[in-house]
């Protein structure tokens, strides 16, 4: 089964991209924060990740650099 982790604080919209990737069957992992994100990537493994780039404390675009940069995650190409 495909993983996909999503980083979202908006909850209208979060539960909107849950309920459609729940009826074609994907495992989904919801978290809120850059610092739930982290914890979760390591845990989780994801293979795909839907960010949202404004969050309300932490830059999304801060927070794909900082991924990149780590290369601590198995990326699957």
């Amino acid at each position: 089964m495909v993983k996909i982790l999503i980083v979202e604080d908006n909850k209208d919209l979060l539960d909107f991209i849950c309920a459609l990737l729940y009826i074609h069957q994907f495992e989904v992992s919801v978290v809120t924060t850059g610092k739930e994100f982290k914890t979760q990537l390591k845990s989780f493994m994801p293979d795909l990740v839907i960010m949202d780039v404004i969050l309300i404390k932490e830059d999304g675009w801060d927070l794909c650099r900082e991924f990149k940069r780590a290369q601590e995650y198995p990326i699957k190409y």
